[in-house]
Parts: structure tokens; C-alpha cells; sequence
């Protein structure tokens, strides 16, 4: 029921020869840390790409209800997983399928946790950024995603058994021109802004009346940003802040300036990408 819900087949499409990846299960200690870092709970959907024996998908069923499918290339790991899943009595929420991870759906996904190799990350990276949702969390043990920088990186134990634990927040898409109306006490202000991202980061500037300013300070996380710009072409330069989210095909939120004004509201529309 679980693969028919979200829509994957138990099939074997050209994986990579499993020697790419050898199988290394996953401390339980680092297990939980990955689980607590991508904030795991019921309502999540669990994919795990390259699942060895299927602790991840299995502990977070037991200690969240989470449901889960642990993508493995291996059979016998694959019959571990189903048997320890039914030993966990969490057999109706967990599915391991032999499929390409290339070629698999992962946008059902809110979290993904995997332990592949600095190259397979990598590969994987435009897949991930393209299929999973705005919000979504990715979560890996040992390895990072290239340039794509992470929120956040946790290190489990000590010494030489010391482990690196990844998180990246999937980013909404909002490079582009948009028109942006800023709210004021002296009214409305309109602006071209135009927004170059890269990742969770966000660059670019505001143009009015033939002069531009630069933003700063520009982050994405989620559907969520901020940034801010300083408008020095009047008497008074006023310096905006603009905290909002992408709904739909519009940003929108609350903007304040450093003089103490506000928060007013602000909102833009994609004019061009």
C-alpha cells in the first residue's frame, strides 16, 4: 500500500554496480543524529537512497511513525531490511525496493537521508534541487553536495571515529525580475528587482527611476527569505528589510527599515525569469 501511495515499483533499472557504494552501516548513535537534525516526525515521507539493512526508514517508524522507502541495490540487504522491519513491527510503514536512484520519483520526499560519496552527491544534487519541494530536508552522513553549501553540519563523537552529519533545506526558485510594491508611510514604491540565486543564497538589486541598489543579506530557506537594500535616492536614504515567503506565484511579507518605521507590508510578482 505504502509504494502504490507513493507511487514507486519494485524495480532494477540500471543501478550503479554496487562496488561504487560499498556498504557501511550507519552508527545507530549517527542514525539518530540524522533523524533529529532533518527533524523527522509522522508526518514526514522518509526516502533513503542507498539503505543497507534499513535502520534509518525502521528507527524512524518506531520512534516517529514516520513512513519511509529505503532505496538499495543490493538483494540480500533488501531481504535484511523487510525481515528486521517486520521483526520492528513497522512493516506496514517502511518499503525497500531495488530501483535507480537516477530514475526513481523523489518528490513524494520531505526528508532524504542518504550515505553514498562525495561524487554520487553530487550527481544526485540538480535531481534533488529539481524533484523535492520547497522545504524539503536533506540529510547525509559523511559526505557534502559540492558548492551547494549546508544550513547546518553536526559532528558525532570523538576522535578518529568522529562522524560529519549534512542538512540541506531545499530552496524555492524565485531567481528572476519581479515588480515589488513596497507599503510606506509616504505610500506605495515600485521596483524592478531582480534576484540571482545561487542555492539558498540570493543576490542582485532594486532599480528605480533609473538607479539600482544592491541587496544584501539575501537568504532562502524553504518557501522563506529576507534581504534588505538601501534606497539612497531621496533626501532621507532609508535602508528596507524584507522578511516573506513565496506563495503560489507571489512573494509577499513584511518590510521595515532601520529608522524604526513599519512593518509594512511588501509583494512582487515574477515578470521574467
Amino acid at each position: 500500500m505504502l509504494g502504490a501511495l507513493l507511487g514507486v515499483a519494485p524495480s532494477v533499472v540500471g543501478q550503479p554496480a554496487p562496488e561504487l557504494v560499498p556498504y557501511i552501516p550507519t552508527s545507530m548513535e549517527v542514525v539518530r543524529e540524522m533523524l533529529a537534525l532533518g527533524r523527522v516526525g509522522a508526518g514526514d515521507v522518509l526516502f533513503d537512497l542507498g539503505s543497507g539493512d534499513g535502520r534509518i526508514p525502521i528507527v524512524a517508524a518506531q520512534r516517529f511513525g514516520t513512513r519511509g522507502i529505503g532505496f538499495e541495490i543490493v538483494p540480500e540487504l533488501i531481504v535484511r531490511s523487510r525481515d528486521a522491519a517486520a521483526a520492528a513491527g513497522v512493516e506496514s510503514l517502511v518499503r525497500f525496493v531495488n530501483r535507480d536512484l537516477f530514475t526513481a520519483d523523489l518528490s513524494p520526499a520531505s526528508l532524504v537521508t542518504l550515505y553514498l560519496s562525495p561524487e554520487m552527491n553530487v550527481r544526485l544534487r540538480p535531481k534533488l534541487l529539481r524533484e523535492l519541494k520547497a522545504g524539503a530536508r536533506v540529510v547525509s552522513h559523511g559526505f557534502h553536495m559540492g558548492d551547494w553549501r549546508p544550513d547546518s553540519v553536526v559532528h558525532v563523537g570523538e576522535g578518529f571515529g568522529q562522524a560529519t552529519v549534512y542538512m540541506w533545506v531545499v530552496p524555492v526558485a524565485i531567481d528572476g525580475f519581479w515588480e515589488l510594491m513596497l507599503e510606506t508611510p509616504g505610500g506605495e514604491r515600485w521596483y524592478v528587482l531582480e534576484i540571482d540565486q545561487r542555492y539558498q543564497e540570493l543576490a542582485g538589486g532594486t532599480l528605480k527611476d533609473g538607479r539600482s541598489f544592491p541587496l544584501s543579506g539575501g537568504r532562502i530557506r524553504g518557501e522563506s527569505l529576507s534581504f534588505s537594500f538601501r534606497d539612497d535616492a531621496g533626501r532621507r536614504p532609508v535602508t528596507y528589510q524584507l522578511t516573506g515567503r513565496m506563495d503560489g506565484t507571489i512573494l509577499h511579507g513584511q518590510v521595515g527599515s532601520f529608522t524604526g518605521e513599519g512593518p509594512y507590508r511588501w509583494r512582487a510578482t515574477r515578470f521574467r525569469r
